[in-house]
C-alpha cells in the first residue's frame, strides 16, 4: 500500500522546510501560480484554486482544482489535488478541461510527498515534466517526463534518475560493477563521505526502497551500490535513506 504513517510525513516535512525558496529545474520559466510553471503565460487559466470537495465523515479528502493548462494545441487539462487529512501520498491528477470533455476524462494520477514540495512545467507541446522528492530517498529530487500518448499522460522512461546528493557510509560499504553484479570495483568505510550520482530507473508509483544507486567514492571511484532490504546485510548501508 503507499498510505504511510502519518510520524514519516512529519519527519520528511521537518527535513525539507523551505522547498519553495529552493531552486528547481524550472525556475527560468514563466510562474503562473505555485509551483507551477509554463513556456507562456497565455497557457494557463484560473486565478485562484477552486475547492472541489471539503473533508467530511464519508470522506477525508480535500481536492482543489488549481487552474487550467493548455498541455498541447486544443488540449486543454485541469490541475487539481488530493489532499488526504490522515495519511499520505499525496495525489496529483490532471483531467481533460470539462470544457472540452463533460467526463472530465483522467489521464495522469501522480502520488507526491507534499503538495508544497512539487514543480510542474508546461512546455505546451504535449509533454509535462514534474520535480518532485524521490519516493525511496530522503531529501534528493527528481524530475519525471509524462508524454500525451493513446489518451492518455504516460512516463518516458529515463535511463537513471539523476540524483547528485553528498550523503555518508553508515556502514563498510562495498560498491558493484552492475545494478544485480556481484564483482566489487570498491569498497567505502564506515564514516566516508560518498557522492550518490543516480538511481536505476523505475516508474513514479514504484516505491520499492532496494533500487540501486550508482556513487562516486572519495577517490573518484564509481560503483552500484544495493540498499540492504534484510537479504544480504553486507551490501552496507547510506545515510541518505534516513529522514531524521
Amino acid at each position: 500500500m503507499l498510505l504511510r504513517p502519518l510520524l514519516l510525513a512529519a519527519l520528511f516535512l521537518a527535513v525539507r522546510p523551505a522547498f519553495a525558496d529552493e531552486p528547481t529545474p524550472f525556475d527560468g520559466k514563466p510562474l503562473v501560480a505555485p509551483r507551477i510553471h509554463v513556456d507562456n503565460p497565455a497557457q494557463w487559466r484560473g486565478q485562484a484554486p477552486v475547492l472541489l470537495h471539503a473533508p467530511d465523515d464519508r470522506d477525508i479528502n480535500e481536492r482543489v482544482r488549481l487552474g487550467t493548462v493548455t498541455l498541447a494545441p486544443g488540449i486543454d487539462l485541469d490541475l487539481e489535488t488530493e489532499d488526504n487529512q490522515i495519511n499520505f501520498p499525496y495525489f496529483f491528477e490532471l483531467h481533460r478541461a470539462k470544457a472540452q470533455d463533460p467526463q472530465h476524462k483522467l489521464l495522469l494520477r501522480v502520488p507526491v510527498m507534499a503538495l508544497q514540495d512539487t514543480s510542474w512545467y508546461f512546455p505546451g507541446n504535449g509533454f509535462a515534466y514534474l520535480y518532485a522528492a524521490q519516493w525511496r530517498l530522503c531529501g534528493p529530487h527528481t524530475t519525471r517526463k509524462f508524454a500525451l500518448s493513446g489518451g492518455a499522460l504516460v512516463e518516458v522512461p529515463q535511463p537513471l534518475l539523476s540524483i547528485d546528493t553528498p550523503t555518508e557510509a553508515e556502514k563498510t560499504t562495498p560498491l558493484y560493477d552492475a545494478p544485480d553484479g556481484r564483482k566489487v570495483v570498491a569498497t567505502v568505510t564506515q564514516g566516508s563521505r560518498v557522492q550518490v550520482l543516480a538511481m536505476q530507473f523505475a516508474a513514479f508509483d514504484d516505491i520499492d526502497p532496494g533500487l540501486p544507486l550508482l556513487v562516486r567514492t572519495p577517490l573518484g571511484l564509481v560503483g552500484w551500490h544495493r540498499r540492504y532490504s534484510g537479504q544480504n546485510e553486507g551490501d552496507g548501508t547510506l545515510s541518505i535513506y534516513q529522514c531524521n
